[in-house]
């Protein structure tokens, strides 16, 4: 999976982990046209020459609204929300509090992070500020969450769309 940053530079998912099946990879690439040069995050033991990666069991994958950082979810570890500056190599982690997420979703405006979950009888979206990931706020949905659906933000990052493999 490959995704265009603001800069031009492009952010590339790595290969899966050594489970077949299981959607969790290891390492994430930037490659910069201009020097076609790659830089790689990734877990040490996985691959020495990586820069470290705050998160190793990367599960979803996506960039923020303005395309400035790279956002990584992931499972089994300490922190499960990352996001990367390809700029600087800055990262910044927190917990989300989701549990077993699937997939993040940025706003259009570049301000937050929704990150779908179900923790309880009913799924929540758990939105984020994008730039310092802080938890801004909590609502309960009717929608599906589950690794099928698919979730989408209006460009004036007001109302969010859902659809489940069902419909």
């Amino acid at each position: 999976m490959a995704r265009l940053l603001a800069n031009g530079q492009l952010a590339l998912l790595g290969s899966q982990n050594g489970i077949p099946g299981v959607p969790d990879y290891g390492s994430v690439g930037v490659w910069n046209f201009a020097t076609n040069s790659l830089v790689l995050y990734g877990d040490h033991f996985l691959n020495p020459s990586a820069q470290q990666n705050c998160v190793s069991n990367i599960r979803a994958f996506t960039l923020t609204g303005d395309r400035t950082r790279i956002v990584m979810g992931g499972v089994g570890a300490n922190v499960d929300i990352c996001t990367l500056d390809p700029a600087t190599g800055q990262e910044m982690a927190t917990q989300s509090g989701s549990g077993n997420f699937h997939f993040i979703l940025a706003t259009p405006d570049g301000n937050s992070l929704l990150i779908p979950s179900s923790n309880n009888s009913t799924g929540t979206i758990r939105v984020f500020n994008a730039r310092n990931l802080t938890l801004t706020s909590t609502f309960a949905i009717a929608g599906d969450i589950s690794s099928s659906a698919t979730m989408m933000v209006s460009p004036d990052s007001k109302t969010i769309y859902m659809a489940s493999a069902a419909n």
